[in-house]
């Protein structure tokens, strides 16, 4: 198994300039797919997707907090590993679908927070989920040849 990277690896001054280089933008939406894919490569990254656009200014510290004794599926987010792995676990084709309708999420807060547990630091993004009006179901696999990235499988 390939030992995973820390974000201190990534140039940058702060968390923005370091996940840029990731192409995870502030004010831009990104693949969850991507994000998946972003969060099994780096330790210290938690990417998690919001539900309520009312969650997007809260402090991640106060928010893991409140919800903490809550099951991860009732809360108003969710790891982007875990949104995934449900989805799968519930729709067989869900996966392969996401290839057909990709879901974009747009990142709404990158910054960083220590761990109550650990007391480590660690790196966070919010991204945004659509709503379900909100989607494109017309879009392909277009979105990664605009961004330039490579799915990997």
């Amino acid at each position: 198994m390939k030992k995973k990277k820390t974000m201190a690896s990534l140039k940058g001054k702060s968390p923005e300039e370091q996940l840029e280089q990731l192409k995870i933008i502030k004010n831009h939406e990104s693949d969850i797919r991507n994000l998946k894919r972003i969060h099994g490569i780096y330790s210290d990254l938690d990417i998690f997707l919001l539900f309520e656009n009312n969650l997007v200014d809260k402090k991640i510290e106060k928010i893991l907090s409140k919800y903490e004794n809550m099951p991860e599926y009732e809360r108003p987010f969710i790891s982007v590993d875990m949104f995934i792995k449900y989805g799968s676990e519930n729709d067989p084709t869900f996966t392969e679908r996401l290839k057909e309708f990709p879901i974009k999420a747009r990142i709404v807060t990158i910054g960083t927070y220590a761990n109550a547990k650990s007391d480590v630091a660690r790196y966070y993004v919010y991204a945004l989920l659509p709503f379900l009006e909100d989607i494109d179901f017309e879009s392909q696999e277009e979105v990664w040849d605009k961004e330039g990235i490579e799915l990997l499988e």
